[in-house]
């Protein structure tokens, strides 16, 4: 007789979709359990289990290292053994599950295979692998042999949560400096999701950008600050929520810790071209406002195709607890205390350096004739949040009036590679504000 055999199969990837704000579909998974040379004594049971893991920084990255390297030299058994004492069912969060009954086999028959429907919470939080914080699932599966024994398989599921509605993104409040007429607003196109990167189109609207002319200017030459070049950054920021559970087994809001984890994903350039007038063939391409006064710039930013911009990573809060968190599989360090839930979030936010210069042009030919060595950095810092119902970007109303930077809280913001600046700023933003407005000063010899 051969050896016994529990073998599960069914899609590796789950996936949960978000059709509106108040339901999801696709919470059953199908697929096929087969056992192999014995018949069964009971039916199969089935349970998804959840694997909640908390890394701590650095030393976490140098452990997985001389982990990795200790595996590689043969001294931690084979990938699979490792695999296996990850899915450790013991420390695992077990979730509802099923009971199979095994069907009627024919005589001499070794493989008995059934097909089951496993429902899946809606709930669940997608599989993640962050820097700061590891979410994985599994499915095992176990019956009783003929001696008593119990047999236990199990295999990877990795869930995916899908929105169906359209994204799109929150723009930029219209924001001021102080010591300047310019004024900046960024709006945001629906993202591009088919490719391998998710592609935001951005539209950067300047404003104040014609100046009054001064004393020593000629009556046909004309002021204006002239933007030279545009930076960003897409960064991430995992909010990550941890406490012990109280009597109702949720997180109350007023005992948990907070932590955030940042990390860039992403950064690009664009060099400006811009010779008076701005829209003239050969510059790079802008949209003259009707104003006169202003242009829009569009670009594009990047992103990893692995992110999520659907708010599917938003908490659910309730009664003063956050619902649905996740069991940390490490043991508590006190015996005596339950293990540590926690929750994870995420944010994005993209930071836009824009520098500026000075120029004096001709009017009638579009020369220039004079060009200030003294050039300014501006930086804006723009959370990436998706609207609450889809809105034209170019409607012309503004979220609200413009709205001079607060420098309060302030801490110190290091300016992009390349950028020397005197000082700069960036201040903790007002929780009713969408935007995070700072200035650098620049000075180019």
């Amino acid at each position: 007789m051969g050896r016994w055999k529990l073998i599960l199969n069914y899609p590796s990837e789950h996936i949960i979709t978000q059709t509106t704000a108040e339901s999801s579909s696709g919470s059953v998974l199908c697929g096929q359990v087969s056992f192999s040379n014995a018949p069964l004594q009971s039916g199969i049971h089935l349970r998804p289990a959840r694997f909640g893991r908390l890394k701590q920084g650095n030393e976490t990255k140098d452990s997985t290292a001389a982990m990795r390297l200790l595996g590689e030299l043969g001294f931690m058994g084979s990938r699979k053994e490792q695999r296996r004492e990850e899915l450790n069912y013991e420390i695992a969060e077990k979730l509802s599950g099923c009971f199979i009954s095994p069907p009627r086999t024919p005589v001499g028959s070794r493989t008995i295979e059934c097909d089951f429907e496993l429902p899946i919470p809606l709930s669940l939080p997608a599989t993640a692998a962050l820097p700061s914080v590891e979410i994985s699932y599994a499915i095992f599966a176990s019956c009783t042999l003929p001696n008593g024994n119990i047999l236990l398989s199990s295999r990877d599921l990795r869930i995916i949560r899908h929105n169906d509605e359209s994204i799109h993104l929150e723009p930029s409040r219209t924001i001021s400096f102080p010591e300047s007429p310019l004024a900046v607003r960024a709006s945001f196109d629906a993202p591009n999701l088919d490719s391998k990167n998710i592609v935001i189109p951005t539209k950067l609207q300047l404003q104040g950008l014609n100046l009054a002319s001064t004393s020593s200017m000629r009556m046909n030459e004309t002021r204006w600050l002239v933007p030279r070049e545009i930076r960003w950054e897409f960064e991430e920021t995992a909010v990550l929520i941890t406490g012990f559970p109280d009597t109702t087994g949720n997180l109350s809001m007023a005992t948990t810790q907070r932590a955030l984890k940042k990390r860039k994903l992403s950064t690009g350039k664009e060099k400006l071209k811009l010779n008076y007038p701005f829209s003239r063939k050969g510059n790079t391409p802008i949209r003259v406002l009707p104003d006169g006064s202003g242009m829009e710039i569009p670009f594009f930013v990047t992103a990893p195709n692995c992110i999520s911009l659907s708010g599917s990573t938003v908490l659910s809060v309730a009664g003063g607890h956050i619902l649905h968190t996740v069991l940390c599989s490490e043991p508590s360090s006190n015996p005596a205390l339950p293990r540590k839930r926690f929750a994870v979030y995420l944010e994005y936010k993209l930071h836009i350096w824009l520098r500026i210069g000075e120029d004096v042009f001709d009017e009638a030919s579009g020369g220039l004739v004079n060009r200030k060595m003294d050039e300014m950095a501006y930086t804006i810092l723009c959370p990436l949040s998706k609207q609450s119902a889809a809105q034209s970007q170019d409607d012309g109303v503004e979220p609200s009036s413009l709205i001079p930077p607060s420098y309060d809280n302030v801490r110190e913001q290091q300016p992009p590679p390349g950028y020397t600046t005197f000082s700069g700023a960036l201040y903790e933003p007002d929780p009713d504000l969408s935007t995070i407005k700072s200035i650098n000063s620049q000075l180019l010899a």
